[in-house]
């Protein structure tokens, strides 16, 4: 009741929906796992959410990924099919101290109206879904396969989004061909694909599944691609891995600070990555760059070593001419 009485709801929070995701580790309906803390902390740090701002997450679940890493927004809307998440988001508003509007509804068939301008969601980890008649307009990239049921819910993100978006997908969902590749495509055309931010397995609690985070913006100051690492920055613990404060300080800086490091961050031009297949997974680009910066260097080294032979040459000519001369 102390910390209560004094505001301090920011502890009280963190260790409710810590007790939370034990509660449902385990009973998530459709493969679905509750949202690492490690993704709202990184979320929270470089999408920079103003007060300003107005902030969706139209797959809230619990609604702990939009509490969690945009508490400063203005304005906080969510939605989600399942009655219980709706009614667990309202409580988990109400112990953050934070004004949500919540509704129940399936957004990819009832959306929320209008836009926002941050739209952020964890996507649920349902491959196959798919629809009957014409496209929805959200669908305006493409349309994905039967295993590309993810490809609905970023696309409606992206419908909803006015300046810039993150979604944590699978690995799965940043490799597969047909029409998910040309789905990667066009948002690569449309400079939509801000950064891809790599995370390691055993980041959920109970699986080891393999996962990244997707920025997207339509505010860019660059046409590259930005592809970071951050598998090696978790530290190992019993059952699985956390992020300390030096690691999440450090993928704060490669990306705000738009920072090149050989194995850990990479820019790569989008006929690039389409030469790829628009293949998004981290580590096809950084262990390249890697070894591309490598062989740059051993090739400099080579030249400069032509060059010293070259120039030894030209001073033994030089001083023949003068002995010959005088």
């Amino acid at each position: 009741m102390k910390d209560v009485t004094r505001g301090d709801y920011r502890q009280i929070r963190d260790d409710y929906f810590a007790a939370q995701r034990l509660l449902f580790l385990g009973f998530l309906k459709d493969g679905n796992l509750t949202t690492p803390i490690e993704v709202a902390d990184i979320l929270q740090r470089i999408l920079q959410v103003q007060p300003g701002e107005s902030v969706l997450d139209p797959f809230m679940g619990g609604g702990e990924l939009l509490l969690r890493s945009a508490s400063e927004a203005r304005q906080l809307s969510g939605q989600d099919k399942e009655l219980l998440m709706v009614t667990l988001a309202s409580v988990n508003a109400l112990v953050s101290n934070k004004t949500v509007e919540v509704r129940e509804a399936d957004s990819l068939m009832k959306p929320l109206p209008g836009k926002a301008d941050v739209v952020l969601s964890h996507i649920p980890f349902t491959p196959r879904f798919s629809m009957s008649g014409d496209p929805p307009a959200y669908m305006k990239f493409g349309m994905p396969g039967s295993n590309g049921g993810s490809y609905y819910y970023l696309s409606m993100m992206l419908h909803r989004m006015n300046r810039r978006g993150a979604a944590l997908v699978t690995e799965g969902d940043l490799i597969r061909g047909g029409g998910e590749a040309d789905i990667r495509r066009r948002l690569i055309e449309e400079g939509l694909i801000d950064a891809v931010i790599a995370l390691p397995p055993g980041i959920y609690e109970g699986s080891s599944i393999g996962s990244s985070i997707l920025l997207f913006s339509k505010e860019r100051t660059t046409d590259s691609i930005q592809f970071i690492d951050a598998r090696g920055l978790f530290q190992k613990i019993r059952g699985g891995v956390r992020l300390s404060e030096d690691g999440l300080n450090r993928i704060d800086r490669l990306y705000t600070k738009q920072l090149v490091e050989p194995g850990f961050s990479c820019y790569v031009k989008p006929n690039e990555v389409m030469d790829e297949n628009a293949v998004l997974t981290v580590q096809r680009y950084t262990a390249v760059q890697e070894k591309r910066d490598r062989g740059d260097i051993a090739q400099l080294e080579s030249r400069m070593k032509q060059l010293e032979e070259q120039m030894d040459t030209q001073r033994s000519e030089v001083n023949r001419l003068i002995t010959k001369t005088f």
